[in-house]
């Protein structure tokens, strides 16, 4: 009779810390979600360089009719994978209001510099080495990215590899 009386408690401590270990991981992953969603005002920041010179994001933002904000990694496949269709785009649509800006994000400037000296790209990198931006913003997946119009509302947002944004542009961009 006693056993049982134990075995009950067990199996109900148990059910006990079942039930709590899944409300817990169901309300961090709630509460990790991006800050920034569709219609929002992307807030300005400063960030420096590779080369440690300071850069306002909302002077990029405000320069073009639309800003891709692409937070990154070097140590991301997915982000080296997507780096040269976004300086083919950049190339492209610069002179007709495209803005570009990589942030990558962890790292400190000289893995970042040595990344883009073997493979170099045609838009300005920021750094956020101690994550004061992406952080914040709940950005915890690489590559995330934000298409923005020059007054920093936030038109497309994706987490990883973003499809269809050469469309968007390309049909934004052209259309004017």
């Amino acid at each position: 009779m006693k056993e049982n009386i134990y075995r009950i408690i067990i199996i109900g401590l148990l059910a006990l810390f079942v039930g709590f270990s899944y409300w817990v991981k169901k309300n961090i992953r709630a509460n990790q979600r991006l800050v920034y969603n569709v219609s929002d005002q992307i807030k300005p920041f400063t960030l420096p360089t590779i080369d440690r010179r300071p850069v306002e994001l909302q002077d990029i933002v405000s320069d073009n009719k639309l800003t891709w904000v692409n937070f990154w990694a070097t140590w991301c496949g997915p982000c080296r994978q997507e780096m040269p269709m976004m300086s083919e785009l950049y190339e492209q649509y610069h002179e007709k209001g495209l803005g570009m800006v990589g942030i990558s994000i962890g790292e400190r400037p000289a893995t970042v510099t040595k990344y883009l000296t073997k493979s170099p790209v045609p838009y300005p990198i920021l750094v956020d080495s101690m994550r004061t931006q992406s952080q914040p913003s709940n950005i915890t997946t690489v590559p995330t990215s934000f298409l923005v119009d020059d007054s920093g509302m936030i038109l497309h947002v994706s987490e990883g590899i973003p499809e269809g944004w050469d469309q968007i542009i390309k049909r934004t961009l052209d259309d004017e």
